[in-house]
C-alpha cells in the first residue's frame, strides 16, 4: 500500500486514484461519480484504485464498485487505460464528502 506525507494531514496510507481525480483533489473540487475497481488474488483483496466516470467508460467499467476475482484480475487492473497515482486518503475522502 502506498504511503504519503500530506502537508495538511501528515503521513499515512494513501488512496490510489486516476489522474483526473488526483487533479480534482489537488484543486479541492467536489468529487462525484467515483468508481472503485479492485482485483483479488487467492480470494483476498490484492489491489484497488478509484477512477472517474471518464476512465470508467474508457475501461468499460459500469458498476461503481467493481471487484474482479478471476486469475487475470491483477493483470487486467494494471492494464487499464488510465494513469493512477497515490493521494492523501483524508484529502480524497474530504473531497468525496464535500457538499
Amino acid at each position: 500500500m502506498p504511503y504519503v506525507i500530506c502537508k495538511q494531514h501528515g503521513g499515512h496510507p494513501a488512496s490510489v486514484v486516476c489522474e483526473h481525480l488526483r487533479q480534482a483533489v489537488e484543486n479541492r473540487e467536489r468529487l462525484q461519480g467515483v468508481f472503485y475497481v479492485e482485483a483479488s488474488h487467492m480470494n483476498a483483496p490484492a489491489w484497488g484504485h478509484y477512477i472517474c466516470g471518464n476512465c470508467a467508460r474508457e475501461n468499460q467499467i459500469s458498476e461503481l464498485r467493481t471487484i474482479w476475482k478471476d486469475d487475470d484480475s491483477l493483470d487486467r487492473l494494471f492494464a487499464m487505460k488510465c494513469n493512477v497515482s497515490p493521494v492523501c486518503s483524508r484529502c480524497f475522502h474530504d473531497a468525496m464528502n464535500t457538499k
